[in-house]
């Protein structure tokens, strides 16, 4: 134990004196009494060899003393607070040294030089009362030892002086004696000091757990997502908070005597029966979306966290995090549907335009002035772009909802790698980029919808044609992969993708550069929606890059039987 501790630490040492103060008091009243005995039974046997007046005048020096301890005793029971702690414990120290000092004086003058039995019986009876002493008072050495030190050395300087062999030879062993005794006495201090010490770090930490517990159970009470502890096998509701409450529509007392069952409408019950084989293994489930219902029999959505505890006894426990996500549901639903009226409304009347310029440019550009055919070749663009974008919008609208269909069938890849390239040919031209098929190519049959496959290519070639630099070429390849994969890649030499963008890149609207002036045009839905259509035919996503050296993006599906 590192003593430094309880010198540094004010609190310690305030702990250590008050816990001092008390047990020593504590043992006031059954030394004062083991005093009066011994005192008595050794004025009893000496009183046959000394003389009446030095035996009262001996024992009246001990009441005195005694009776001053059984004020200090008494003082310390009324006013048992720690008030001069430093001053009450000098006066017991000085008090229970003056009761050494008293029976130290028992062997200078009632020591009989020629008479071995009452030497005896006054040397055992001074051990004891040291002995005793030293036990009591082991918790503070200063008290200890100046009540053992006076009598023992006394004794000792009694036996000296007479001066025969068995004396020096009782006063040998004294001296062993007082030794041993003032080794216990050290030691026991020590340990006393070594367990205050432990209390000490006992009471902060539950101090300390106490004020975690406090902040746990405000952030508990105050979070604004459901919060519930439940019961890994019944599932019962063991403890839970107030927006679990609010969500659901019953009183705690209610929820509490519920179970997870009661509250989970029964067409997730399949769902359900798959998370706890999760739990186990990882210890978590989720994020799991699902629907509670309402004490009135309403449904509302969720999304679920959760995390498996073991309790000591062996009980499995789940805490789990609840959101209701009402509300993001109803704005996600009003969005889709501005996004759609939105979108089909103008999708018609940009038909019309689209149309009318296409004629124009088509049909009439001879008798249009050249300035203003430039006008014309912009807005031609524009209603493009338009036109891309409310289709992205419409497509990223049918998605989420799950309202688009798709048609998958085996298919050879190769050829539709092929149509690709054939059909954004063109579009590559005007950047003057050349497309290239890889010679190392595979062919694999897979199961798509080619419509949607051909659109997943079309985003990614033309993001890779649009950041190709004019005269470079953008490289499409099939690659056999593991675990019966195949992946087909889209190489450019462009700028790369930077870092900070890398983590949101398949996000919706998310563009490297999405500053007003900008060069290169976009929604930022097209890798969204690449994503998602390859995810829905049984794919994976994904890309590599070098900022500054081009990148790679790469779409891997799984391999038919060429059978």
């Amino acid at each position: 134990m590192n003593q430094k501790k309880f010198v540094e630490s004010e609190d310690v040492n305030t702990l250590l004196h008050n816990e001092r103060l008390v047990l020593l008091h504590k043992g006031i009243p059954a030394a004062i009494t083991g005093n009066i005995v011994l005192a008595a039974i050794l004025a009893y046997i000496q009183l046959s060899a000394f003389s009446s007046e030095a035996l009262l005048l001996w024992l009246i020096s001990m009441a005195i003393v005694l009776m001053w301890r059984v004020i200090i005793f008494v003082q310390f029971n009324q006013q048992p607070s720690f008030g001069h702690i430093a001053r009450r414990l000098a006066h017991f120290r000085v008090s229970t040294i003056t009761t050494g000092l008293i029976w130290a004086s028992a062997p200078l003058f009632l020591f009989l030089e020629d008479n071995l039995a009452l030497q005896s019986i006054l040397s055992f009876m001074l051990a004891g009362v040291c002995a005793a002493a030293a036990s009591s008072l082991s918790i503070d050495k200063i008290s200890a030892l100046g009540f053992i030190f006076p009598p023992l050395l006394a004794l000792t300087t009694a036996f000296l002086i007479d001066g025969s062999r068995e004396s020096l030879t009782m006063a040998l062993m004294t001296l062993l004696f007082l030794g041993f005794l003032t080794f216990s006495c050290m030691r026991s201090e020590r340990q006393f000091r070594e367990n205050i010490y432990l209390h000490y770090v006992a009471l902060q930490r539950e101090k300390e757990l106490g004020h975690s517990e406090a902040r746990l159970r405000s952030l508990f009470d105050l979070s604004p997502f459901g919060i519930v502890l439940s019961d890994y096998r019944s599932g019962k509701i063991l403890e839970l908070n107030e927006s679990l409450i609010v969500s659901s529509g019953y009183t705690k007392d209610e929820l509490l005597q519920l179970d997870k069952w009661e509250i989970t409408p029964n067409d997730y019950e399949t769902q359900e029966l798959t998370q706890p084989g999760h739990l186990i293994r990882t210890s978590r489930y989720g994020p799991y979306e699902k629907e509670f219902m309402r004490k009135d029999g309403s449904r509302y959505p969720v999304i679920l966290n959760g995390v498996l505890i073991h309790e000591p006894n062996g009980r499995k426990l789940v805490w789990s995090i609840v959101e209701d996500i009402s509300d993001r549901k109803r704005m996600d639903k009003m969005k889709s549907e501005f996004i759609s009226t939105v979108s089909h409304e103008l999708r018609t009347p940009l038909t019309a335009i689209t149309g009318a310029l296409g004629l124009l440019a088509n049909h009439l550009k001879g008798d249009i002035p050249e300035p203003m055919q430039n006008i014309l070749r912009i807005a031609q663009s524009n209603s493009q772009r338009l036109g891309q974008l409310i289709n992205d919008l419409l497509d990223i609208e049918k998605i989420t909802s799950g309202k688009m269909n798709f048609d998958l069938q085996p298919h050879a890849i190769l050829p539709i790698i092929e149509q690709a390239i054939e059909m954004n040919r063109l579009y590559a031209l005007d950047y003057g980029v050349d497309l290239y098929l890889s010679k190392n190519s595979v062919d694999r049959k897979v199961m798509v919808d080619t419509s949607r496959l051909q659109q997943v290519l079309a985003n990614l070639l033309s993001n890779a044609i649009k950041f190709s630099p004019k005269g470079e070429q953008v490289t499409l390849a099939i690659v056999d992969m593991p675990n019966d994969l195949v992946r087909i890649t889209v190489s450019d030499l462009g700028p790369g993708i930077p870092t900070n963008f890398r983590n949101r890149i398949f996000q919706k609207f998310s563009q490297a550069d999405s500053s007003d002036t900008r060069t290169k045009g976009g929604t930022g839905l097209g890798l969204a929606i690449t994503k998602e259509l390859v995810e829905k035919m049984g794919g994976s996503v994904g890309f590599d890059s070098i900022e500054g050296s081009g990148s790679t993006f790469w779409i891997e599906l799984p391999k038919l039987s060429d059978k």
